[in-house]
């Protein structure tokens, strides 16, 4: 197996967690402040440079230490869906650009307050794995052969 395979099949990358928000909320996000959420499906996109199975397996936990801003959105959500997208790459801001080409931003700062980005959450009515745009954005982020 070449270089570039094994590279690529790192436990590492980024991610994005759909979180189901049954009700309208308003949920303190530690010092980001308290937002009013509305019931939907939001899109969170994160990213993991070592350990990206162990990090999803955190966010789905229900039961833990809040860490991130999206710790305070998980405890308020019912169903939690991981899409991995594993890459040697840093392609977090660049999904998150995909994504907010396509749905509603969230809080301004949310999961972004390490980069350049006005948000790393974003907001769909419905199921956004319905939306043939959004299934489009991710694509572009699967595993390309080496060029």
């Amino acid at each position: 197996m070449g270089a570039h395979p094994k590279r690529e099949a790192a436990d590492r990358g980024c991610y994005l967690l759909l979180l189901d928000l049954a009700r309208n909320r308003r949920i303190e996000v530690g010092r980001l402040g308290r937002f009013t959420f509305r019931k939907g499906t939001y899109v969170y996109v994160g990213s993991a440079e070592r350990g990206l199975g162990a990090r999803l397996a955190r966010h789905l936990r229900r039961r833990k230490r809040f860490h991130w801003h999206v710790d305070y959105l998980r405890a308020a959500c019912g169903q939690v869906a991981a899409l991995p997208i594993r890459s040697s790459r840093r392609q977090e801001c660049d999904v998150a650009r995909a994504v907010a080409a396509v749905l509603e931003p969230g809080p301004g700062g949310f999961g972004s307050s390490d980069c350049r980005c006005p948000t790393h959450l974003f907001w769909s009515p419905g199921d956004p794995l319905a939306l043939p745009a959004f299934r489009a954005a991710l694509e572009q982020f699967r595993v390309r052969p080496p060029e």
